[in-house]
């Protein structure tokens, strides 16, 4: 084959809106944008234009929408983006599924509430099936147009629209109620600018079937979970909320079905143990043989990965930082599981503690060990300065989802955890680290079950769920 025999690849500038897409620039755009503002819908475009941005890879449609607004609701990431700047990027999200298969495949709808919940966002998600109603979604658009601390993001198919291409992920920038249009801030702005379309249009477009995962798409309402921009301190590590939908043989995953393994257990047959050894303390009792499992299945964990990690580098800490992470250390000092879990540590194996907790990054102390034997004065000094693995596992105790593990006809380890756990957290713990351990939380239930939902997409068609969200037409 010679050069002549190869074709060149398409390139485009833009593409022309089809017949029933109104480009907002457009006159009768302008005519539509200035009624609607009139009507008082137009309450979420201001915060959405001044974050509009063109999506930086044919696939990003998915992270430039989730970017607009996070940066609209005004969301610190807690990390530096560039220079002292702490700023939401598109290669700033990455959980749930790699950077690099976004880039290659796109994301799908349920990742995209993964990536939301991830990132301190509370997520609404509607699945447009026979269990919506186009009654409620022109309700919530006409609603939420009016406001600007909530925004609603699209996942439709193009061709329903008429326009090339097909998964797609845009904001919704305002409504016009009389003509019933939407305006769509498309972050394929090389492609096609802001338009508006009927909201019947929009509608029907999230009913087609996304081939990679077989369900309809829908609309996805966003929020901030602290209203007040309090910080976080703990977050899931990268090795453990970016994951490949089969991989079954990661030290992570390894780990995730051998503590399930043991959460689904009849917790009668380890009371019974307990019991012979004529422990005075239930809840020593229980925690002194759930630890020790814990750190037991951890033990697959592989050397560079771990469960949980800090949300900033210590090193790098502002003031309101460090103010942050010594006020919830000691409140966590405070709870009666703190002082369980540093009492079982004595004589756990190091490198099972670390598995919990990052070691390198985050400036924890290699074992609690070092700090048990030193004076309670030492000590302080030690906790005041450095995240102990005692700190992780006892958030990590906290924050896991017990109640994905309950079996019914019996009494589960995860069950009686889920028990122990509430009540704590439902006693005097501040406010601040029950924030800390909610949105912890909130992250694993979504993780878990997309992971679940994903491996069984992968059993059931031998092929995993790969996205067709791209912009190359």
């Amino acid at each position: 084959m010679t050069s002549q025999d190869i074709k060149p690849k398409p390139e485009f500038y833009r593409r022309v809106l089809p017949e029933g897409c109104i480009a907002f620039s457009s006159a009768e755009g302008k005519t539509i944008f200035k009624e609607a503002l009139e009507s008082g819908h137009m309450g979420c475009f201001f915060k959405m234009a001044a974050q509009f941005s063109t999506q930086a890879e044919p696939a990003f449609c998915g992270l430039t929408t989730l970017v607009m607004i996070l940066n609209a609701l005004e969301v610190d990431p807690g990390k530096i983006w560039k220079g002292p700047w702490r700023w939401y990027h598109e290669d700033m999200l990455e959980c749930c599924v790699s950077l690099q298969t976004i880039r290659e495949q796109g994301i799908t709808y349920d990742q995209f509430s993964c990536l939301a919940a991830c990132n301190s966002l509370d997520a609404e998600s509607t699945r447009v099936d026979d269990t919506a109603t186009i009654e409620t979604f022109r309700d919530r658009v006409a609603r939420l147009s009016k406001q600007d601390d909530q925004f609603i993001a699209l996942s439709y198919s193009r061709k329903t629209l008429g326009q090339t291409g097909d998964g797609h992920f845009s904001p919704v920038g305002g409504y016009h109620p009389d003509r019933d249009l939407v305006l769509v801030m498309d972050t394929a702005r090389f492609k096609y600018p802001p338009h508006w379309v009927p909201l019947v249009t929009v509608w029907e477009a999230m009913k087609p079937l996304d081939k990679s995962t077989g369900k309809s798409r829908g609309y996805c309402i966003l929020s901030r979970i602290h209203k007040d921009g309090s910080l976080r301190l703990f977050k899931l590590s990268k090795s453990f909320s970016v994951f490949l939908p089969c991989a079954y043989t990661t030290g992570v995953s390894n780990f995730l079905h051998q503590w399930r393994e043991f959460l689904i257990k009849d917790v009668g047959t380890l009371t019974k143990v307990l019991t012979e050894e004529a422990k005075s303390d239930d809840d020593v009792d229980i925690f002194g043989r759930v630890i020790p499992s814990l750190l037991k299945c951890a033990g697959c964990i592989a050397q560079n990965e771990c469960i949980l990690t800090t949300f900033m580098d210590i090193a790098n800490f502002t003031a309101e930082h460090h103010a942050l992470k010594d006020a919830l250390l000691q409140q966590l000092e405070c709870l009666k599981l703190y002082r369980i879990v540093h009492t079982v540590l004595r004589s756990a194996s190091s490198g099972s503690c670390l598995s919990i907790g990052n070691a390198e990054e985050n400036n924890v102390v290699n074992s609690d060990k070092q700090c048990c034997k030193m004076p309670s004065s030492k000590r302080a000094k030690i906790s005041d300065t450095a995240m102990l693995p005692t700190h992780f596992i006892a958030v990590f105790m906290l924050c896991w989802p017990y109640e994905l593990f309950k079996i019914s006809g019996i009494v589960t380890v995860g069950e009686q955890m889920d028990s122990y756990v509430t009540d704590w957290m439902e006693g005097p713990a501040s406010k601040e680290l029950k924030e800390e351990v909610s949105h912890l939380k909130r992250q694993l239930l979504v993780l878990l079950r997309m992971r679940l939902d994903n491996l069984r997409h992968c059993d059931s068609t031998s092929s995993c769920a790969v996205s067709v969200c791209v912009e190359n037409k």
